[in-house]
């Protein structure tokens, strides 16, 4: 009879915009019990932003983007644009970042309208389709 194994519940450390900043994340990782953190959201509007955006919004990423204790933080990326989206997460991964977290409400009415459900459902497919259709001649020229 094999034994049945169940895996702790993972605990993320969502972000709250004016709360949940670098310091507040380098507290609560120290105390322990984590998986991870995702940061304040990096507006993505019309350019692919510089490094020192996400420097500021996320200094971890000068130490292999983790806090002092250890835990990955993920950058989340706010925008409507599927390509300005996937160039500045471009940028955010060459600097380190250990994931991207992506907030768009645009992406989310794509994704349903190409899977006819809900994105968050746990199908993958509709997100591939859409990662593969958002790759164009501009998004190359930003890489």
């Amino acid at each position: 009879m094999s034994k049945l194994v169940i895996d702790p519940p993972r605990i993320l450390l969502a972000p709250m915009e004016g709360v949940m900043d670098s310091v507040m994340r380098d507290m609560l990782t120290r105390i322990g019990g984590y998986e991870r953190c995702v940061t304040e959201f990096v507006r993505v509007s019309s350019t692919v932003l510089p490094p020192k955006v996400y420097y500021r919004l996320c200094p971890e990423l000068k130490q292999g983007g983790r806090t002092a204790a250890g835990t990955p933080v993920y950058v989340q990326l706010l925008g409507s644009d599927p390509v300005l989206m996937a160039a500045n997460a471009a940028v955010a991964a060459k600097l380190g970042a250990p994931g991207i977290d992506l907030n768009s409400a645009a992406l989310r009415r794509r994704l349903i309208s190409l899977a006819g459900a809900p994105p968050y459902s746990g199908r993958p497919r509709p997100c591939m389709k859409f990662a593969q259709r958002s790759e164009t001649p501009r998004q190359r020229r930003f890489l």
